[in-house]
């Protein structure tokens, strides 16, 4: 109670704008703590349909990523198996059985979900320091996937999926440079740059995604906020008006109100027995 009431006394509105609603262009967050708090329950809960949607298929996707990678390279079954299943498949599903919860998803599924991703990137960056680099370039376009997946499907702010996407780039780019050193370079280099490149592009549509977002809410938290100074007034307008009336009806004579143009705007009752003509 005391948090909706400190929220209310923080976010006001000042001469049609929303006092603490500054989006920081930079780390993408409000200026009011209150407010940053709201959007972020908003967020959750209002794309939570989507994240469980694309929870599950983001699982399907990285299984049948690893039975492609058993097809393509069945000597490295069991290595894979550990790498890609043993570790982060349960905290896929566990993650996904978070968001299917009612009690514990806001608290603890973005936290999820960031380690979620980041198993994922993780196993692909092993997987490439013990393959035979470039026969498995499949494994730099699973990376471009997986920046997909962090950046504009799974409800992660674009401030923590930029670190967590960016230490995956780091990760690869050092996989791809320093475990064989015999590798083509120029097609090394022209790999690395496209998933790169491929990761800038998704992270600049998710950068203006989430100010679009945060526009979004701070407008409607604004018109909310105005609709509801409206109500105020009105039931304010009507109280008064109903203490007036009271006010007249006390008088012990006879009491009307005309307007300029004498039309009659309001009287009492005693005036109204004294003039049969009305």
């Amino acid at each position: 109670m005391n948090n909706d009431a400190d929220t209310d006394r923080s976010v006001s509105m000042r001469g049609g704008r929303l006092e603490g609603g500054r989006i920081d262009r930079w780390s993408l967050r409000f200026a009011d703590p209150a407010l940053e708090q709201e959007f972020e329950r908003h967020r959750i809960r209002s794309g939570l349909g989507q994240i469980r949607a694309w929870g599950a298929l983001g699982i399907l996707g990285y299984c049948l990523f690893g039975f492609l990678e058993w097809y393509l390279t069945p000597e490295r079954l069991a290595l894979s198996l550990l790498v890609r299943y043993a570790i982060p498949v349960p905290v896929f599903v566990a993650t996904l059985s978070i968001a299917f919860t009612s009690h514990h998803y806001e608290r603890y599924l973005v936290r999820m979900l960031e380690l979620s991703v980041l198993l994922a990137g993780a196993s692909t960056i092993v997987m490439v320091c013990l393959s035979t680099y470039p026969d498995d370039i499949v494994y730099l376009f699973f990376m471009v996937v997986v920046a997909l997946f962090l950046h504009g499907h799974m409800g992660i702010r674009f401030f923590r999926a930029f670190f967590v996407s960016w230490s995956l780039m780091i990760g690869l780019v050092l996989a791809v440079v320093f475990v064989d050193p015999a590798l083509n370079t120029d097609l090394a280099v022209m790999s690395v740059v496209a998933v790169v490149l491929a990761n800038l592009m998704v992270m600049f549509v998710s950068y203006n995604f989430e100010i679009f977002l945060r526009r979004d809410f701070r407008n409607n938290r604004l018109l909310l906020q105005q609709l509801n100074a409206t109500e105020v007034m009105r039931a304010r307008a009507q109280t008064a008006e109903t203490r007036l009336m009271d006010a007249i009806e006390s008088i012990s004579d006879g009491f009307a109100l005309y307007d300029r143009k004498d039309r009659l705007v309001m009287f009492n009752q005693r005036w109204l027995s004294v003039n049969d003509e009305i």
